[in-house]
């Protein structure tokens, strides 16, 4: 529901006002009423208000001066009507530097009213669905970092949700899997490692546990899937989660009748096989494999240590150097040794031949062309880890280890920075307002772009303007 505020006088006018439209139908409630500009700045510091019903001539404090001092306490002045008596040019123009959706005159018109509102809502709501977005793109752009630097990372955004779960799979799950009915509240989907992940938001703790001993219970016998356990958002503790679902993933059995016991690689082991392919080693990586093979005498353990392969190679090859799309097909089809020889000659190999071809480009060439495709693209407010890596022609994971290495801070971190350099210079050099600063500057959300300029300038953007403007 979006919070009404309404701010007159006159009494029979203001309780005109409260009843001239069924609001609640239009989701909107009524929060508060004032009989004066000052009155009614007390009572939207205790609670903000999202659409404002002002009138102009009012004792103590009149509208516009309200409106001034409302401007100046925050950068985001709510959806504001004005309603007057008087029908004078000056105050329709200070109204309009303000932002005012509207200026209706004295008798209010009750279809003009009603047509006001329903512009204003329809506005509420898209820029809602922005808002949204946006925070969808920032969470997943997170969680991707903190899975390619292996590490957990303190966010800069807050999880929507207190409780979360990953859930991993080799299979992208029905859409359904999730449905409304289900105790998830939302997902966030990335994949990763040619893998899927899933993780999920839940409203409590009682959710997140029902979720795991009924609803994933009941699709795990349909679906290879492994499940973390439940984790406090405010830990953000995504790369544990995503291993702990991953090794779950590898003790449960695959829908081919097989268990594929929980056969990883050292991320050591990982570490030295990157070092040499970015040397052009790929025949000593490829002896190494081999040689891992063989110190394995099941077939279920080489089957899961060439899972392991697979991933590991998927983590770092850019999707159009996957000669093989079908390989991972291919190596659930494997029943026998000579399968496993034969996926390693036909996709493992071959993948190490482009993996290793993609890395005779220098680290610095690849930073150059991430740093100058961010500059061209900062104010698409949903522009992703992979998307700037799909632009520069390498994977998301590499791109995100050439950031922390080569530049010196991670993705997340540089493009937030390259945004507030833009916005500095607008605020500096325009005249325009804090919510169009914000969209062109790539935030799309005034009240996280203001909380992110404080936290890196020190200032307001108002006060920024104030020194700098």
């Amino acid at each position: 529901m979006y919070k009404l505020m309404i701010i007159e006088d006159e009494p029979w006018i203001a309780k005109g006002l409260e009843v001239a439209l069924p609001w609640e139908e239009y989701g909107i409630e009524l929060t508060g009423s004032a009989a004066n500009g000052e009155e009614a700045l007390r009572i939207i510091e205790k609670s903000d208000s999202d659409i404002i019903l002002t009138d102009i001539m009012m004792p103590i404090m009149n509208g516009l001066d309200m409106l001034e001092n409302l401007s100046k306490r925050t950068e985001t002045l709510p959806k504001v009507i004005i309603i007057t008596g008087y029908n004078d040019f000056s105050y329709a123009q200070q109204a309009i530097r303000y932002g005012v959706e509207d200026y209706l005159l004295k008798p209010i018109d009750q279809h003009e009213l009603e047509k006001t509102i329903l512009s204003i809502v329809q506005k509420l709501n898209k820029q809602k669905q922005d808002e949204q977005a946006f925070l969808a793109i920032s969470v997943e752009n997170l969680i991707y970092e903190s899975l390619s630097l292996e590490q957990n990372r303190k966010p800069e955004i807050q999880f929507p949700y207190p409780v979360f779960r990953v859930l991993f799979s080799t299979e992208p799950l029905p859409v359904e899997t999730f449905a409304p009915a289900t105790s998830v509240a939302e997902y966030f989907y990335l994949y990763f490692q040619d893998s899927h992940l899933y993780v999920l938001g839940f409203e409590t703790d009682e959710l997140a546990d029902s979720f795991a001993q009924t609803e994933c219970s009941g699709f795990q016998g349909r679906f290879s899937v492994g499940i973390s356990s439940k984790y406090e958002a405010d830990t953000f503790c995504f790369f544990d989660a995503y291993k702990e679902a991953e090794q779950d993933f590898h003790k449960r059995p695959m829908n081919t009748g097989k268990h594929t016991p929980p056969v990883l690689l050292a991320t050591g082991q990982e570490k030295q096989w990157v070092q040499l392919l970015q040397k052009g080693k790929k025949d000593e990586v490829y002896a190494m494999m081999e040689k891992l093979l063989l110190c394995h005498f099941s077939f279920n353990e080489r089957w899961g240590l060439m899972l392991q392969f697979y991933l590991f190679l998927s983590k770092h090859c850019h999707p159009p150097l996957l000669t093989s799309p079908g390989g991972l097909i291919q190596l659930k089809k494997a029943r026998n040794d000579k399968d496993l020889k034969t996926v390693l000659e036909t996709v493992i190999g071959p993948l190490l031949g482009s993996l290793s071809s993609q890395w005779q480009y220098t680290i610095s060439d690849i930073a150059r062309k991430a740093v100058r495709y961010i500059e061209q693209q900062y104010s698409n407010p949903y522009l992703s880890l992979q998307q700037v890596a799909d632009g520069v022609g390498v994977s998301a994971a590499y791109l995100s280890v050439i950031f922390k290495n080569e530049i010196g801070m991670n993705y997340i971190h540089f493009l937030t920075i390259t945004r507030i350099e833009k916005a500095k210079k607008e605020l500096a050099d325009t005249k325009k307002t804090c919510r169009q600063i914000s969209i062109c500057c790539g935030f799309n959300d005034v009240k996280y772009f203001t909380r992110v300029f404080k936290k890196t300038t020190g200032f307001t953007p108002n006060k920024f303007r104030e020194i700098h403007g």
